[in-house]
């Protein structure tokens, strides 16, 4: 599990969450799910919110830049990052409405990019990437 701290609070990921929804018939596995609150045992329930879920993806880069992200949006996630190591670039969705993201950004190798729910926390896209 990775705790992420910021001065107002503290996000975990778990590999082996599921993301629940009320609004999905489906209960898709993210390969990672940062939460409102870092308690595990709130997963799933009204205690906690995904702020931002991350794919990996590679053969499943098609279903998981348009099946996937419309799943997300209509659940109301407010941020999805795809990790497409098939064109080396990381796509970030954001501000979801009506089950599709309004915001659609592609970050290259070298290039930073911030989670909104922690704009002080920049990443380089070349970490994420193989």
């Amino acid at each position: 599990m990775l705790a992420i701290r910021t001065p107002n609070s503290q996000s975990r990921s778990n590999r082996a969450c599921q993301l629940v929804a009320e609004e999905l018939d489906s209960e898709p596995q993210p390969d990672v799910m940062v939460c409102s609150n870092p308690d595990t045992r709130a997963y799933g329930t009204a205690r906690t919110h995904p702020l931002l879920v991350v794919k990996i993806a590679d053969s499943s880069v098609e279903y998981d830049l348009k099946e996937k992200a419309s799943l997300f949006a209509t659940a109301g996630i407010p941020e999805y990052w795809v990790v497409n190591s098939v064109d080396r670039v990381l796509e970030v969705f954001r501000k979801p409405a009506q089950g599709a993201y309004e915001t659609r950004l592609l970050i290259r190798p070298g290039e930073r990019v911030s989670p909104e729910a922690w704009p002080g926390k920049a990443l380089d896209v070349s970490s994420l990437l193989p």
